[in-house]
């Protein structure tokens, strides 16, 4: 593990790094920063001026100086002294006109002087947490935020990042250790405490279980709006598949005609339902051809069936031919059978199925709502009380395991010294949520997540 001092020492031995902070596109404005201690330095060399205190964090416009002396463009910057900045160091600012050649020359002339680097993937973010700025959990909630896409995932990250989750993370550790605590005593110290109570031991754990549980649950479900659902979209040619997609997506993605087998590859959309991202996959219709070009789509749709977290079956309502199943699609996942042509007279669909209408848009609100009941029910979970993060959840659900061994280790009569190892495995579990310890490689993998500049 790397304790706090190590960190720091090592962060501040390292040199100054430099990122462009916005997508490198031509744009109104774009946006460098600078961190480490040249910094100051570096703003006094190109804008040919002396940062005096006065104007530490406040915004000053000047002309940025190449070395041979060309203007490069007029500025605005902010110089934040360290350890009143984001990363804890000197940090420089500079605002510029959003020219790709500004903005990639401006980088260029900084990143020349002695002692500035390129900066690597998070490694601002990565900064602030070693010079503890901010905790991991909040580094981690920062990703969150900047990965969000959707209403959803949004509040999720900003309750992470405002740290409401971790209290009740943090309250279950808080009561694994003085459950620990009480264990080693009566072990450590008979004579003075006295023997363990093993049915308040079993209690204890059935508390901390009875706090994780729902946070757990609901992380579930967050994991699903961080990541949202895949849906592959399927059935004969010219049953309406082409028709829900556009239908669904509210434009014309996928070319709709009475001709069989238009669909010869396949075309993705996604939309947004409840707060949760739903990708839809039109593919080609499934049957038996002698063209070369169905049968690569059709291999295409064994590839994408195994990313699919489940298939929108769609028949004509107007026909009693049934589909027949192909063997290469998984139908242990979920199914979602759906009718098309509720508008036809002719139209009959039995128990199980959804009817609707690509022509009138019949039917298709319940088929939203079937697409994400299917996995999960939004109405159940709080924002307050869930984790988005991969990382996060599995070590919360390690952390749950180990409560529930020691409480089986209890019930077995198993020494007290394998319940003491399950309750430690715990609280380092929960203690690796709160990024209380870490190792290089944690880090790594954690910042490396993000992009450079931030």
């Amino acid at each position: 593990m790397i304790d706090e001092l190590s960190c720091q020492k090592k962060v501040h031995s390292v040199k100054t790094i430099a990122a462009i902070a916005t997508p490198l596109i031509p744009s109104a404005i774009g946006i460098l920063r600078i961190s480490g201690p040249d910094a100051e330095h570096i703003a006094n060399r190109l804008f040919k001026t002396k940062i005096i205190p006065d104007n530490y964090r406040k915004m000053m416009t000047a002309n940025a100086i190449q070395d041979n002396g060309n203007l490069l463009d007029q500025c605005c910057y902010i110089f934040y002294k360290g350890p009143h900045s984001y990363t804890g160091e000197d940090v420089l600012e500079i605002f510029c006109h959003g020219s790709i050649y500004i903005v990639k020359e401006l980088l260029q002339t900084i990143t020349t002087m002695p002692d500035c680097v390129l900066a690597k993937n998070g490694e601002f973010t990565q900064r602030a947490f070693l010079n503890g700025k901010i905790p991991l959990s909040k580094a981690e909630a920062i990703l969150d935020i900047i990965e969000s896409n959707s209403e959803a995932s949004h509040k999720i990250a900003i309750n992470q990042y405002t740290g409401h989750v971790y209290e009740s993370i943090s309250n279950c550790r808080d009561h694994t250790m003085t459950l620990l605590q009480k264990v080693e005593a009566s072990l450590e110290f008979p004579d003075d405490v006295g023997g363990i109570n093993t049915e308040a031991v079993n209690k204890d754990c059935s508390e901390i279980i009875q706090s994780l549980t729902p946070i757990i649950k609901a992380s579930d479900y967050g994991s699903i709006i961080k990541k949202g659902l895949k849906y592959l979209i399927v059935g004969e040619p010219n049953v309406g598949k082409s028709s829900l997609l556009n239908k669904l997506s509210g434009e014309s993605r996928s070319i709709v005609s009475e001709t069989a087998g238009t669909t010869r590859d396949y075309i993705d959309i996604s939309i947004e339902y409840n707060g949760i991202i739903i990708t839809l996959i039109d593919t080609a219709g499934i049957r038996e051809t002698s063209s070369d070009i169905e049968k690569i789509g059709i291999e295409k749709i064994k590839e994408l069936s195994e990313l699919a977290d489940g298939y929108i079956l769609v028949t004509d309502g107007t026909s009693n031919t049934p589909f027949v199943w192909p063997h290469f699609l998984d139908q242990e996942k979920p199914i979602i059978n759906v009718r098309n042509k509720i508008d036809k007279p002719s139209n009959n669909y039995p128990n199980g199925s959804l009817g609707i209408s690509c022509v009138t848009g019949a039917g298709l609100t319940e088929l939203k709502e079937t697409l994400v009941h299917t996995f999960v029910d939004p109405s159940q979970y709080e924002p307050n009380h869930m984790l988005c993060n991969l990382r996060q959840i599995t070590a919360l659900n390690n952390a749950y395991h180990c409560i529930k061994k020691a409480q089986e280790h209890i019930e077995l009569k198993t020494t007290l010294d394998i319940v003491c190892i399950d309750l430690r495995d715990a609280i380092e579990a929960l203690s690796d949520i709160m990024g209380d310890s870490f190792t290089e490689e944690l880090l790594d993998g954690i910042f490396s997540k993000f992009c450079i500049g931030k």
